[in-house]
Parts: C-alpha cells; structure tokens; sequence
C-alpha cells in the first residue's frame, strides 16, 4: 500500500506474526517516484504516440481508417512522462486500455528521445493501469520500476539488462 506525497512514495510494509498479530512499519523512500498515466494527450505527444504506435502496429489491429485510428488515441491511449536513465529528458510512456488489458495489466509502450524529434520504442510490457512507481535505485542505466503492486497480486518489476528491459517477480 502507499502514499503520494509531492510526488514521492511512502511504503507501508505489513507483516504478520507467528502470535497472529500485526507490526507495521513505515519506511520513506524518498528516491521513490509515482509515475500516473494521463488523459487526453497534449497534441506534441498525441503526434509522438500517432507515429510509434502506427510503426509498432496498434493502428494495424483498430483500424485503417483515419477515425477509427483518431477515436483509439482519443479513448484508450493515456500517458505519463518520466526521467527513467538520467539523461536530463524524459521518457515517454504509453499505456493502452480497452482492448489491450488484461488480467496482467494494460500495454505498455515507453519511448526514449534518442535526437531533438526522433524517438524509439524503448520497452514494450504490461503494467497496472493506473501507475507505475521508478524506483531511486538503477538496474544498469535505468532507474528500476514497478509496474504492478495492487493488493492480492504478486508485485511485479521491470529490470534492465544490456538496455532490453525484463519483467521480474521476485521468488520466481
């Protein structure tokens, strides 16, 4: 369970006792941060998602048609932005509702700007649709992250390796 405070995360770690009863500690990690997904898109990165997701073939699965491609950026695309390597520039990041959520989560598209303009498919994975949380501590250039912790699921992360990243679930 957390807690958004200006944009920082508070962990609240609950373990039960062999007696049956319950310590709680709250633990401040103030590196933490709370990436939410937004709606509507700005038209800079309405334009952005328009292109990636066109050449990742999202568009291929709505439609050909101009309306139909429109209406899926409209309704199901939402984003957030996010400084994931330290570079001084922010990732974008996709998340894709409606038809693309499951009982894993939403896909997940997050874009590295590689030049002024001219961006890449960084990662593509599925996450809780609402959130994702960095983390202060990197897995190689890449700050760690959390794509999903809700209650009754296992909390699963995104790692990186050699720039590719992977999805982790620890014990597993």
């Amino acid at each position: 369970m957390g807690w958004s405070n200006a944009g920082r995360y508070f962990a609240l770690a609950l373990s039960v006792t062999a007696a049956g009863g319950a310590l709680a500690s709250i633990s401040a990690r103030a590196a933490d941060r709370i990436i939410e997904f937004r709606h509507p898109m700005p038209p800079g990165i309405r334009g952005i998602a328009e292109t990636y997701l066109s050449k990742l073939g999202y568009f291929d699965a709505v439609s050909k048609s101009a309306a139909a491609s429109a209406a899926f950026l409209s309704n199901d695309v939402y984003w957030a932005q996010a400084d994931i390597d330290d570079s001084g520039y922010d990732e974008i990041f996709l998340s894709i509702r409606g038809d693309w959520c499951g009982t894993a989560g939403c896909d997940l598209v997050i874009l590295e700007r590689i030049l002024h303009g001219l961006w890449r498919p960084l990662c593509q994975t599925e996450s809780d649709k609402d959130r994702v949380v960095m983390l202060g501590k990197k897995d190689g250039a890449f700050h760690e992250l959390i794509l999903s912790a809700r209650p009754g699921t296992k909390t699963v992360y995104l790692r990186w390796a050699d720039n590719e990243c992977f999805e982790y679930v620890p014990g597993h």
